[in-house]
């Protein structure tokens, strides 16, 4: 036996109660327009959109002028003025402190980097220290030294000359002149007498 009842909300119930609250009349397709109506405006894109031709401005506003302009439009036309640099010179009267540094471990090596930061000369002698330390430290300082752009020389065995980017190494050494060599000895012959005794000459 089915027991489906029928839905109290179908679609013709809805109309009628509608109709019956609402005093719904329905739409009737035939219904005639007033003649003064059109379905479709008659209204082109081209009337409702004006072109407005683009104008280049003849100066750009002042608040789009970029600063290196200004800079310019601002420098003064005589180029007679000289340019400041930031560039620093030495003056060649200035004292030059020297460091004389005999270390005893690579521990000491920093102290020399310092002085030449602080563009003092260094004077390294490693002729007391260990062979492997000493060769640690020459690496250790002459590679602060490239770093700094300054300059190495080699003075004698185990001393070395390290100066800053400011001052620069003239090796002037002149060359001992070896002494002529001494004349060779006259050659001696043996020339054997008529008693058979050796005679020199």
């Amino acid at each position: 036996m089915n027991n489906t009842r029928p839905s109290v909300f179908s679609s013709q119930n809805l109309t009628a109660e509608l109709a019956t609250d609402y005093d719904y009349e329905g739409y009737d397709a035939d219904e005639q327009l007033p003649p003064d109506y059109d379905r479709e405006p008659q209204c082109s894109a081209q009337s409702r959109f004006q072109t407005v031709p683009f104008r280049q401005p003849s100066n750009p506003p002042a608040q789009f002028v970029s600063r290196a302009r200004r800079e310019t439009l601002r420098r003064p036309a005589s180029s007679d003025q000289p340019v400041s640099s930031s560039a620093q010179t030495i003056p060649s009267s200035q004292s030059v402190e020297v460091i004389i540094m005999e270390p005893d471990s690579f521990q000491d090596m920093t102290e020399g980097i310092e002085a030449l930061r602080s563009q003092k000369l260094v004077v390294l002698n490693l002729s007391e220290m260990d062979h492997s330390q000493a060769q640690r430290s020459i690496d250790f300082i002459a590679g602060g030294t490239y770093s700094l752009d300054g300059n190495l020389e080699r003075i004698s065995d185990g001393i070395f000359l390290f100066t800053p980017y400011c001052v620069q190494i003239n090796n002037r050494r002149s060359k001992v002149a070896s002494p002529p060599p001494s004349p060779a000895a006259p050659p001696t012959y043996e020339i054997l007498t008529d008693e058979g005794q050796p005679n020199v000459s």
